[in-house]
């Protein structure tokens, strides 16, 4: 069974989803909808995760996530 988590971002006080984080057997990848690519306004959500169509590799899209997550005691209650 396939996880998957919608991303979303806020842009002129509405959400716009932006792409979608996938569980894998080797960890979660992202990737921008190409809908949102097609868009305008489509801006990348990092530095580390330019616009593009391919999805990212678990690596890439790690770091900019794990950043999210609160950290300590915090962290552990979400888990």
């Amino acid at each position: 069974m396939s996880e998957q988590l919608q991303v979303f971002r806020e842009f002129m006080g509405a959400y716009q989803l932006v792409g979608s984080l996938d569980a894998k057997d080797s960890g979660a990848v992202f990737a921008y909808t190409t809908e949102y690519l097609a868009s305008q306004n489509a801006q990348a959500i990092s530095l580390s995760l330019l616009l593009r169509e391919q999805p990212f590799t678990p690596e890439e899209s790690y770091t900019f996530f794990e950043g999210l997550l609160p950290e300590g005691e915090q962290r552990s209650t979400l888990a």
